[in-house]
């Protein structure tokens, strides 16, 4: 009988360390994601170290959207690459001429 409540002990303490890491992994894709970047990237980041992976992944820049195929232009004001048909440049907010 010592042996299941030593199993479910066990199982107990996986969850209490499991749910949250879990959460903090899919909180860290989200935010990961909501920046331009890789889900993934910030997936790990929550995932292996928690709330300081969150920080980590709030700190990171903002993916820059490049075109895949070169048929990208830069912006005249600040200089990063844009797709072709953007009225309104992502990074600096100014309108494309």
């Amino acid at each position: 009988m010592d042996d299941i409540y030593n199993y479910f002990g066990l199982c107990l303490s996986c969850l209490i360390y499991l749910v949250p890491m879990l959460i903090c992994a899919f909180i860290g894709g989200k935010m990961s994601a909501s920046k331009g970047r890789s889900y993934t990237e910030g997936f790990i980041l929550g995932f292996f170290l928690g709330i300081i992976g969150l920080i980590l992944v709030w700190q990171l820049p903002r993916g820059e959207p490049s075109p895949k195929d070169g048929t990208g232009k830069k912006c005249p004001h600040c200089g990063k690459t844009v797709k072709q048909d953007t009225v309104i440049c992502w990074s600096c907010g100014r309108t494309m001429q």
